[in-house]
């Protein structure tokens, strides 16, 4: 039964991603074929300027689109008239937050692929030939100055990144689920709580940033060779990467307590 939940959110998902994803394509073909026609003339540098700004809107919505529709298929499948049909099915509510923030992460990953791929279409020919070539010399530098831990420091700056997304999608399902603990104006409270909690870690990131100052302790992350920011930027990301699990299991135990004891569906 997961594995049919887990396809038809994947379904649900991408019956509104694919036509962003098949317009971004063509449109990516296009300004690459339209380069073809390059001319001097106004008419062409004002039809090549609303390609590129147009091709340049979709690769963002692209990016974002996935968080906000799954955060909406989240709220609509479990906590409206949905939720009657969904919770009587042999599904318990953490998998339910499970095979919603799995669909969520692949199809999040194969929007950042098909961005790519339309980076590759623009820039096709000697552009991306020449790009390949900086990219290999910025490479070799930094090779050289992180002296072989290049590798490392890729995987864990990929760990890092599913990590966080794993983290921020999981915080709006713990938003969306703590709205409902009102019974009217529920979309607007899950907003609130959403800012409430950017506000919180703002002070106490602030609160934090200061006391450091104060006692003196950021001596403590004094760097005084390239051998110790090499070991500091490890742990750096690494520590990002454990924190970013440990407040997802926070946000996993939110949403799954209030599913479980405190759902309302009226």
């Amino acid at each position: 039964m997961v594995r049919k939940l887990f396809r038809h959110e994947m379904a649900a998902l991408w019956r509104i991603l694919l036509p962003i994803e098949l317009i971004l394509l063509a449109i990516s073909a296009f300004v690459r074929g339209f380069q073809i026609f390059e001319s001097d003339h106004l008419a062409y540098g004002i039809t090549f300027g609303i390609a590129v700004f147009v091709l340049v809107m979709l690769n963002l919505i692209n990016l974002v689109a996935v968080v906000y529709i799954a955060v909406f298929r989240f709220y609509r499948h479990l906590f409206t008239a949905e939720g009657y049909l969904s919770f009587t099915l042999p599904i318990t509510p953490a998998q339910h937050i499970f095979t919603k923030a799995s669909a969520a992460l692949l199809s999040q990953l194969a929007a950042v692929c098909v961005t790519v791929l339309s980076f590759m279409i623009v820039t096709a020919g000697d552009v991306f030939y020449e790009i390949l070539r900086v990219f290999e010399y910025g490479s070799g530098l930094l090779q050289e100055f992180t002296q072989g831990h290049m590798v490392w420091y890729i995987v864990e700056f990929a760990a890092l990144m599913l990590t966080s997304y794993i983290s921020q999608i999981l915080l709006l399902y713990a938003c969306v689920c703590l709205g409902q603990l009102s019974r009217k104006n529920r979309v607007a409270m899950a907003i609130v709580a959403y800012f409430v909690y950017t506000v919180i870690v703002q002070i106490l990131s602030s609160v934090l940033n200061v006391a450091v100052s104060i006692s003196g302790h950021e001596g403590w992350f004094a760097i005084n060779s390239p051998e110790e920011l090499i070991v500091f930027i490890h742990g750096v990301m690494i520590a990002l990467c454990v924190w970013s699990l440990v407040v997802s299991a926070i946000y996993f135990v939110i949403s799954h307590t209030i599913m479980r004891k405190k759902l309302n569906l009226e």
